[in-house]
C-alpha cells in the first residue's frame, strides 16, 4: 500500500487534515469500523473531528453541514451499499475535500475524491484484511501531529486532562 500511494498524495492529505477547520469520518458496513477508529485517533490530536452519520439510522441531512472547509475522510471498500457512492458525489458537489481510502477497483469513485489512497486488502480469503488501511490511518494521524506540533501537542495534553480528571 504505501509504496504505491505517490508521497504527494500523503502529504496532500495530511496537509488537508492538519488545516481543515471540521474533519468528518464517514464509512458503512465493514467501512464504518474504519472511519470509527479514524475518528478516535483524531479525535485525541485536535477539535473539531465528527463521525459523519448519513445513512446510519435513516438519516441524510447530516451530509448538508459539509462544505468548502471541510474534510470527510470517507473510506469505501468492497462489498459497499449504494448509499455510499451517492453520498460521496453529494460531498464533492457541496465542495468538501475528500479523502478517499478505498481497494481497487475504484475507477468509478476516483473521480469524486479530491485525493485517493488506495489500500490493498485482498489476502485471498474469505474476508479482506483492514491491516493497511488501519496502518494508514495511523501514519496519517502521526504525520498530523508532526504537521500541527504544538497545536496538536497542547490539545492531546488537554485531552489527557480530561481523562484525569473523569477517569475513564
Amino acid at each position: 500500500t504505501f509504496n504505491t500511494i505517490p508521497a504527494e498524495d500523503i502529504h496532500s492529505a495530511i496537509k488537508a487534515i492538519s488545516e481543515a477547520k471540521r474533519v468528518f469520518c464517514f464509512g458503512l458496513k465493514e467501512s464504518f469500523a474504519l472511519a470509527h477508529y479514524a475518528y478516535t485517533r483524531f479525535l485525541t490530536i485536535r477539535s473539531d473531528v465528527f463521525m459523519l452519520s448519513a445513512g446510519q439510522g435513516g438519516e441524510i441531512e447530516s451530509v448538508l453541514s459539509l462544505g468548502k472547509d471541510d474534510v470527510c475522510i470517507f473510506f469505501l471498500f468492497h462489498r459497499y451499499t449504494n448509499p455510499a457512492p451517492q453520498i460521496l458525489e453529494l460531498l464533492k458537489k457541496q465542495g468538501t475535500t475528500i479523502i478517499l481510502i478505498t481497494s481497487p477497483p475504484y475507477d468509478e469513485l476516483e473521480s469524486n475524491a479530491n485525493i485517493l489512497l488506495p489500500c490493498f486488502v485482498d489476502i485471498n480469503g474469505i474476508k479482506n484484511s483492514a491491516v493497511a488501511p488501519i496502518c494508514l490511518i495511523d501514519h496519517l494521524c502521526n504525520s498530523a501531529i508532526i504537521a500541527n506540533g504544538n497545536k496538536s501537542l497542547d490539545y492531546m495534553k488537554k485531552s489527557e486532562a480530561l481523562f484525569e480528571k473523569f477517569t475513564f
